[in-house]
């Protein structure tokens, strides 16, 4: 004769997980998400001087501020 056995806990079936709020955006000029503007621009040369002086240090610094980065030289906006 063999020994009876104890049920197995019924699995308590799995929650989802609520889907994260996304932050609410206010209707208005700026960069869209994911899109930054680079810091520092002279009034008239932008961020001209910064890449003329260290190109490299000022454009490997820029990924901190979004994908893709606003920056002005001269009186034009450029994307990066």
């Amino acid at each position: 004769m063999e020994p009876e056995r104890e049920a197995a806990p019924a699995a308590e079936p799995e929650r989802e997980a609520a889907p994260a709020a996304e932050p609410e955006r206010q209707a208005g000029p700026g960069p869209a998400p994911g899109h930054g503007i680079a810091p520092g621009a002279w009034p008239l040369l932008g961020h001209l001087p910064y890449l003329v002086a260290r190109p490299l240090d000022f454009l490997d610094a820029l990924p901190a501020y979004g994908d893709v980065v606003r920056v002005r030289m001269v009186p034009a906006p450029s994307m990066s």
